[in-house]
């Protein structure tokens, strides 16, 4: 009895220090991709990093990087990490200028707040401009900043249709800034969001 006792504990330690050594292998490269962004995004010509973050637990499927550009402004840089990077069909960014949004895609109020700029959208339907890094972004922060302004304003939204597949959203740009935090912990007023989508004139049943 006394040998499978020992067998269990040499057995459990063995299990604790593999786990003890995988979240320090995961963290470490957490924190090499988060660095090695930044450094990227630093070493763009004008160009300062003001923050950058990530999911709190091991991964970091959703970096997020704000960054000011000389005699521009700030703009907010979303989905970065190469896991979920997605250039140029998805190009998110959840603030530029101070503007900010609520995006809904349902009724139920599910969302985001990180507007897709990439060729999946309204804004390359109507411009045409494919970004296929960082770097092309923050050399069109004029062109996404003058498309923004010709969009309605809080408290009006704005209605996409894609008639062909029958799908929608709607865009809520707001002139107010986030809070540089995951979304996913980001839960402030989601029950009036909630409100918000139920409210909206919805053309197709999801």
């Amino acid at each position: 009895m006394k040998y499978v006792v020992s067998f269990l504990q040499i057995a459990f330690l063995c299990l604790l220090i593999y786990i003890l050594f995988f979240v320090v292998k995961i963290k470490f490269f957490r924190d090499f991709e988060l660095k090695s962004i930044q450094k990227q995004l630093s070493n763009i010509e004008n160009v300062d990093v003001v923050n950058i973050w990530g999911h709190d637990d091991l991964t970091i499927e959703e970096v997020s990087a704000r960054v000011h550009l000389k005699n521009k402004g700030e703009i907010v840089l979303c989905n970065l990490s190469d896991d979920v990077k997605n250039y140029p069909e998805d190009v998110y960014i959840s603030e530029i200028n101070n503007f900010s949004f609520d995006i809904f895609y349902d009724k139920n109020g599910s969302g985001t707040t990180h507007l897709n700029l990439g060729t999946s959208s309204y804004f390359y339907e109507r411009y045409g401009i494919k970004f296929f890094n960082e770097k092309d972004v923050l050399d069109n922060y004029d062109i996404i900043l003058s498309y923004l302004q010709t969009l309605k304003q809080s408290p009006n939204i704005n209605h996409f249709k894609d008639e062909l597949n029958r799908e929608e959203y709607f865009i809520l740009v707001k002139n107010s800034k986030q809070r540089d935090m995951d979304p996913i912990h980001n839960l402030l007023k989601l029950d009036e969001k909630i409100e918000i989508a139920k409210r909206l004139d919805w053309q197709y049943e999801k």
